[in-house]
């Protein structure tokens, strides 16, 4: 017989006894008291129902009891066969069986980590990319995927909620195309850990190369593995391209065509390359302002001149923490609209303004003193006092231009028509 199915058995007949003896013991008690028939009744309910409250009281500790002393005792491969045995769910299998493992994990981390730091907090006195550590501790965990992996199968990484992740990440691919795909992946990514940790975050033109080398040679390998379409999918979700498309894109909302198109566009632009891993990516000599270009000329051809006016500004950094803020305070695009038409304006009072020589330090002070004063009565028009300062805490970083010092801009000015000789804070000391 199964070892916890007996135990519950046992159990529930214990526990079934003590009911029947609290229940033969009540009539005494009811005759003494002389209670009434619905106080018996209610009575009766009672003891009936701490019967069942400490039947379920010893069964979970007879349970918790017998499981800790299993999990405790057992080699793993063993405690494998006896939960599968007392018919544990393959999810519950999982759970305990990594929970073990992540224990002895934790200690061999632990262990690899004794030599960096010597209990000074405040020094980094070995250097945070140390190869032997570094190597080590990836050898360390692909050690214990391969022990889940021949003591619960090949298939207990892919449970449900990593299957949706790696949907989410490869695209809708079957299992054993799934498993192909995370050993390539995994291969290229241990080589360019290598690299990684041998720069100790110094990165050179020729880790660069090994890194460009790989990148390309994966490129290869999954056009192998899966056809046009699914490597497509795979580009789409996991590229560098298609996460730093996204990040350009921000709270922009675009259609999954429209993705689509602005990816194939970008692609194109840098040399067919999308990056698959982290430092590989190139873009063929394109520099910002050119991706930027192809970029806004591909969504002038797919949208609205209304909505392209949107997205213009949605993409373009300069403004983009104000689309950002827009969005967290549930704002109106006219309000976006708004606060770039204030930075613009103001930005260029600010230049004409800073860049005037005939201006004294005095007079320059009291203009941008104005123009904040103006600047700040225009964001407040869309922006509450909550907004307000929000606005200057992450999208405002061109106002602090209205608070600095006044200065010339050259060394001599004008200043009651006489000239001034302004310090160079460059010149020597002495």
């Amino acid at each position: 017989m199964k070892l916890l199915p007996l135990l519950l058995a046992g159990s529930l007949a214990a526990n079934a006894a003590l009911v029947v003896t609290v229940w033969r013991q009540s009539p005494v008690d009811r005759a003494v008291e002389g209670r009434s028939g619905d106080q018996l009744r209610e009575a009766e309910q009672r003891v009936a129902e701490a019967g069942k409250s400490a039947a379920k009281f010893s069964l979970e500790k007879a349970f918790a009891s017998e499981l800790g002393g299993l999990i405790e005792q057992s080699d793993l491969k063993t405690l494998v066969e006896r939960l599968r045995a007392a018919g544990f769910s393959p999810s519950m299998v999982r759970w305990i069986v990594t929970g073990k493992l992540q224990e002895q994990m934790a200690a061999r981390m632990q262990a690899l980590q004794a030599d960096r730091w010597d209990g000074r907090y405040w020094s980094n006195r070995r250097n945070p990319f140390d190869y032997k550590t570094v190597t080590e501790s990836r050898a360390a965990w692909t050690e214990y995927n391969d022990q889940i992996k021949q003591l619960l199968g090949p298939d207990v990484l892919i449970n449900p909620m990593e299957s949706a992740m790696m949907k989410h990440r490869y695209g809708d691919l079957p299992p054993e195309k799934l498993r192909q795909l995370q050993r390539v992946t995994a291969d290229y990514d241990e080589m360019r850990g290598q690299i990684h940790a041998s720069a100790q975050g110094m990165m050179l033109a020729e880790d660069r190369e090994k890194l460009a080398f790989i990148d390309k040679e994966q490129q290869a390998d999954l056009a192998r593995l899966l056809s046009p379409e699914e490597f497509l999918n795979y580009e789409l979700r996991s590229s560098q391209l298609s996460s730093m498309l996204k990040s350009r894109i921000g709270t922009f909302e675009v259609s999954e065509a429209e993705f689509r198109q602005l990816f194939a566009a970008s692609k194109a632009a840098a040399g067919g390359n999308s990056g698959l891993g982290f430092g590989g990516f190139t873009s063929t000599g394109l520099n910002l302002s050119a991706r930027n270009n192809v970029l806004l000329e591909t969504a002038k051809t797919m949208m609205t001149p209304e909505r392209y006016a949107e997205f213009e500004l949605a993409t373009d950094p300069q403004y983009s923490a104000a689309s950002r803020l827009a969005a967290r305070l549930n704002l109106p695009a006219a309000a976006v609209q708004t606060m770039v038409t204030v930075q613009r304006e103001g930005q260029q009072a600010l230049n004409e303004i800073r860049s005037n020589r005939q201006l004294t330090p005095e007079q320059r002070t009291a203009q941008l003193a104005a123009l904040n004063q103006q600047v700040t009565q225009k964001l407040s028009t869309v922006l509450d006092e909550r907004g307000l300062a929000a606005y200057k805490e992450t999208a405002g970083a061109w106002l602090r231009g209205m608070t600095m010092p006044a200065m010339l801009p050259s060394r001599t000015g004008t200043g009651s028509g006489a000239p001034v000789e302004i310090a160079n804070p460059l010149a020597p000391r002495g």
